[in-house]
């Protein structure tokens, strides 16, 4: 057994017993998901990807695609929550001086300290930008937060004279100088609503150049990267298909679309676990599987999946957060091709 096997083994163990019981009360009750999340640092669920020689732990990409699968099939909330934190941990691991990044991978390798990610969209008003000899001052919204109250810094990045910066800003309310950084009341959400979503509010804060981990072109020429979607969408499917799996007996028809779908989720499986295929054909491709795999579960279940803690009805809905987060416009051309 690899070493990358055993962790999953011990880690899947850990989701069917602890997690996947109270996965409902995860989407809706911010105490519940913060004492898992805390049995999930315990867990080694933050270091995944982390520098090995710092004491992360590196998984091979298809032991990763395994881990965020089995994250969605048994907790939604947990894993949207585990991605913010990866993304950040990601673009951390791409600043060129590695050894500025240390102090970080140690607070959260000792700590536990987690973090998050606030991006602007290409339909969002960029950040007001000043600049000086010290650094720059910003100032705008961050309309979309997540897990405010359970992360305790954001990644964030601005745009100024065709550079794209990266710097870290702290999750709570606070001044810095003549700075300051608001962040408002959770919004609410029919899904994942236990994981605080805000919106950050910038006025003048101060980001001097020593705070600027990562600076790139605006206009540097990037593979398309896959969305987390590609592979929670999978797990959601596969919690869907376990359920339905559990009946009894299905009608002729029923089990044959049971079938199509178990064959189709295969091999949209053993397509993401390795590289290569379109980001936007793949989640697609997942969003579609999901929608089908919701469907057949609702009709297999009836009734009892409009209860509010039916597995079906939470799994449909988290299924529906993956398809609709970040979308990109190649995403929305996959899914809805001109031609």
């Amino acid at each position: 057994m690899t070493d990358d096997q055993g962790f999953l083994e011990e880690f899947e163990r850990f989701l069917i017993e602890r997690v996947a019981p109270r996965a409902a009360e995860m989407d809706r009750e911010p105490e519940v998901l913060h004492s898992i999340f805390e049995e999930f640092k315990q867990q080694g669920g933050l270091t995944i990807r982390m520098p090995v020689d710092i004491g992360g732990r590196m998984l091979s990409d298809r032991s990763y695609a395994a881990f965020r699968i089995l994250l969605a099939r048994y907790g939604g909330a947990l894993s949207f929550l585990q991605a913010q934190h990866q993304v950040a941990v990601t673009w951390l691991t791409r600043a060129p001086s590695q050894d500025d990044m240390g102090s970080m991978y140690q607070r959260v390798l000792e700590d536990g300290i987690a973090l998050g990610i606030g991006f602007l969209s290409p339909r969002h008003r960029a950040l007001e930008i000043e600049h000086d000899g010290a650094g720059f001052t910003l100032s705008g919204q961050l309309p979309w937060v997540t897990g405010h109250g359970f992360l305790q810094h954001v990644v964030t990045s601005f745009e100024h004279e065709g550079k794209r910066h990266f710097t870290l800003l702290p999750f709570r309310d606070c001044t810095r100088e003549s700075g300051q950084l608001s962040f408002s009341e959770p919004v609410s959400l029919i899904v994942f609503n236990a994981l605080n979503t805000v919106q950050a509010r910038l006025d003048r804060w101060p980001v001097p150049h020593d705070q600027i981990f990562l600076s790139r072109p605006v206009d540097a020429q990037q593979e398309p990267e896959r969305h987390n979607s590609v592979y929670t969408l999978a797990g959601a499917c596969r919690g869907l298909q376990d359920l339905v799996h559990q009946l009894p007996h299905l009608p002729d028809g029923m089990q044959r679309e049971y079938d199509r779908l178990t064959d189709g989720l295969e091999r949209y499986e053993a397509a993401i676990m390795v590289a290569g295929g379109s980001p936007s054909e793949l989640r697609a491709v997942a969003a579609r599987l999901a929608h089908d795999w919701s469907a057949l579960a609702r009709w297999s279940y009836g009734g009892k999946a409009l209860l509010v803690d039916h597995p079906v009805n939470r799994l449909a809905r988290e299924s529906w957060q993956y398809g609709v987060t970040a979308l990109r416009p190649a995403d929305l051309e996959a899914v809805y091709p001109a031609s």
